[in-house]
């Protein structure tokens, strides 16, 4: 107002200096000019009425505000905060402007420190993002808490549900309690309740830490400390003695004869017991065999009382010696005056004699048989008109050579090249020059046989025989073991092209890969095998048989069996393998056969016009694919006439898989032990009822064809024995 009245003032003023001025009277000078009163509103405009000048309104166009102390464009009036630049708004009131409220419509929050949308006053962990609640207030967000209704418990590291301030062995999942804190988890510690054990080996009842021998479920302790356990010490209470193999009373390590039941001392120390010894204070003699009076060293012939000199040095007394001036020759059993040494022939029919495992080896140097050749060429000598041909034997043999009960270097033929490889026997004949002659045992023992050649194939006594003949040979001995690759056979490695064996058995285990059998490895093309038997055990990979491996085109298989378990992976079987387009005719299995696929307790796989007649099976058999109480897998096959024990095959089928229902199955079941005993002939219709138990068996036509006489191979016992074949 003050300023408004000072304008008038002035516009007065003007007024009347402008009408008293002027040098002149006239009129037109004189005159008084009144100027117009300025309008002050032109002046100091307010545009928007509010009373301040738009000059100092800082809104001259809003007669609501006038002010803008902070300078942010809202009036003073309008802004909530008029001395902060920064805000204008407090939306919710709760003193804190809409820019820095993180809740702008929330008057209980105005910050989210940890920006995870939730109040720092609701938001248990403000300064954690994931987390906002903390359930049990244990100071860890229910997100990341693994038990948020525990406050004891937070985290789970093993995952085990239990939480890791509880679980002694929070990294384990599989432990949680260490009830004796061994250190070792109760679900782990044998011996929970027990902080000096955990561990029990060999499943004992004793833990490790207190058994002696943890290693042994036989024994627990060691009274004497000789490293024997108590139960197997026969002096448990004498560190120096723990066994005594002669039971004779004296420790072995005392004992001079640990073995010898009847012996202990040897005063002269020959090696000899004193209560053997005749004289037991000569170290030089200690037996006068044939009581005359000299001692056996002494005596060149310690064993005859009949002889006493050896002129020729031949090992044979003067007396006995047809040749004593010859020390290559000593009898001429056939009278024709060549020594028998140099006689192939010495019975003079035509066949040359074997009589030693030397004589057996020269076989490799004339496998067709028409002499007897040393390597130097063959001889016919002694052979009538000097013709032989084939080989038999006139003795037993024995690979033992040295007679001391192990197979060693000290035999003849157990490292055969010399060269510490130990490979034993060298197979005659293989598949370049294959053995074509006939072999005759005679119903001699070849015995404790030994091969082992894992990486050679057809291996045997005999590698490879085409054409031939092997009759009547006998391999026994408890040390008789073959060892080979493939076409592995106790007798043969393989037969082919008509082959015979007959009357031929083995007692020894046979190890190989495929085409292992206990007899033969692989016989084909027309070949004969019949009244032969093989009783040790068999393993191999595949084609792995008791008594053949395999067996292939037009073979006859008859009046044969096998007793020792068998073992491999496919194509396995009691007596064969594998036959196809073959007879298997009047044989049985009794051993166990163990295998993967394809297993059967008589034959793994028949294939191909395979026909299988008058058997029977009664040994454990197991496998996991294609298994039966006869036959594991078959196509296209005839099987007639034959039985398998379901309790002792453990097989509820025959054939364990008769690929398309190809088979012709006729007269063939399966019964018990005791029911397949029962009967005492052929033909029994009283011990199954209903079921005819060994049909036909009673004539059997061995070869199939009809035109030769039928044979009676079978024994029937009584009625707690299984039919057996008849010893030839």
């Amino acid at each position: 107002m003050n300023q408004t009245r000072q304008l008038l003032l002035l516009g007065v003023c003007t007024l009347v200096l402008t009408a008293c001025g002027g040098d002149d009277n006239n009129a037109a000078d004189s005159a008084i000019i009144i100027a117009p009163t300025p309008d002050p509103s032109a002046q100091n405009p307010d545009s928007d009425g509010d009373g301040v000048p738009d000059e100092l309104d800082a809104f001259p166009n809003d007669a609501s505000e006038s002010k803008d102390t902070d300078g942010d464009g809202v009036g003073d009036l309008a802004d909530a905060f008029p001395n902060d630049a920064k805000e204008t708004l407090d939306s919710d009131g709760d003193g804190v402007g809409d820019n820095a409220d993180a809740f702008p419509n929330d008057a209980t929050e105005t910050k989210d420190t940890d920006g995870d949308g939730v109040g720092n006053i609701a938001d248990q962990l403000p300064f954690n993002a994931s987390e906002t609640i903390d359930s049990d207030g244990d100071g860890v967000g229910d997100n990341g808490d693994a038990f948020p209704s525990d406050a004891s418990e937070w985290a789970d590291t093993d995952g085990d549900g239990v939480g890791d301030n509880s679980d002694v062995f929070p990294a384990d999942p599989l432990e949680t309690v260490d009830a004796d804190m061994d250190g070792i988890g109760d679900n782990s510690d044998i011996f929970p309740n027990d902080s000096s054990e955990w561990g029990d080996s060999d499943l004992d009842g004793v833990g490790d830490n207190t058994d002696a021998f943890p290693n042994d479920s036989a024994e627990t302790t060691d009274t004497d400390g000789d490293g024997v356990g108590d139960n197997s010490d026969v002096f448990p209470d004498d560190n120096t003695e723990w066994a005594d193999s002669d039971t004779d009373g004296t420790g072995d390590n005392a004992d001079a004869f640990p073995d010898d039941p009847l012996e202990t001392a040897d005063s002269d120390s020959d090696g000899v017991g004193d209560n053997s010894d005749v004289f037991p204070d000569d170290n030089t003699e200690w037996a006068d065999s044939d009581t005359d009076g000299t001692g056996d060293n002494a005596d060149a012939f310690p064993n005859d009382a009949t002889e006493t000199l050896d002129s020729d040095g031949d090992g044979v007394g003067d007396n006995a010696d047809v040749f004593p001036n010859d020390s290559t020759e000593i009898t001429d059993l056939d009278n024709d005056g060549v020594g028998d040494n140099a006689d192939v022939d010495n019975n003079n029919n035509g066949i040359i004699d074997v009589a030693t495992l030397e004589q057996l080896d020269w076989i490799r140097n004339q496998p067709d048989g028409t002499g007897r050749n040393k390597g130097d060429g063959p001889s016919a000598a002694g052979c009538p008109g000097s013709v032989c041909n084939g080989y038999e034997l006139t003795s037993d043999l024995d690979f033992d050579t040295n007679g001391n009960g192990v197979l060693d270097s000290g035999d003849s033929y157990y490292d055969s090249l010399g060269d510490g490889s130990n490979l034993g026997w060298s197979p005659i004949g293989n598949f370049a020059t294959p053995f074509t002659a006939s072999f005759n045992g005679n119903g001699f023992e070849i015995r404790n046989l030994y091969i082992n050649r894992p990486n050679q194939d057809d291996v045997g006594l005999f590698g490879y025989v085409s054409g031939a003949t092997l009759l009547s040979v006998a391999l026994t001995g408890d040390l008789m073991s073959v060892s080979g690759h493939d076409y592995v056979g106790a007798l043969t490695g393989g037969a082919y092209y008509s082959a015979q064996i007959s009357n031929c058995h083995s007692t020894g285990a046979v190890i190989g890969n495929d085409a292992v059998g206990g007899l033969a490895g692989d016989v084909e093309y027309s070949t004969v095998v019949k009244q032969s038997y093989a009783i040790g055990g068999v393993a191999g990979r595949d084609y792995v048989g008791g008594l053949i491996g395999m067996v292939y085109e037009s073979v006859q298989v008859s009046t044969s069996y096998a007793a020792g378990a068998v073992t491999g992976s496919s194509f396995v079987g009691g007596v064969v393998g594998y036959i196809e387009n073959s007879l298997l005719n009047s044989g049985y299995a009794s051993g166990s056969v163990t295998g993967d696929d394809n297993v059967g307790g008589l034959v793994g796989t028949t294939y191909n016009a395979g026909n299988i007649s008058s058997n029977y099976a009664a040994g454990a058999v197991s496998g996991t694919y294609r298994v039966g109480g006869l036959i594991g897998y078959a196509s296209e096959f005839t099987l007639s006439s034959s039985y398998w024990a379901t309790d002792a095959t453990g097989q509820a089928s025959g054939v364990g898989l008769d690929y398309k229902d190809e088979g012709i199955i006729t007269e063939t079941l399966g019964a018990t032990v005791a029911q397949l005993e029962c009967p005492e002939a052929a033909d029994n219709i009283g011990c199954l009822v209903g079921k005819t138990l060994y049909y036909g068996w009673g004539a059997i036509d061995e070869d199939n064809n009809g035109a030769t006489a039928a044979i009676t191979p079978w024994v029937f016992g009584s009625d707690l024995d299984l039919p057996v074949l008849q010893a030839n």
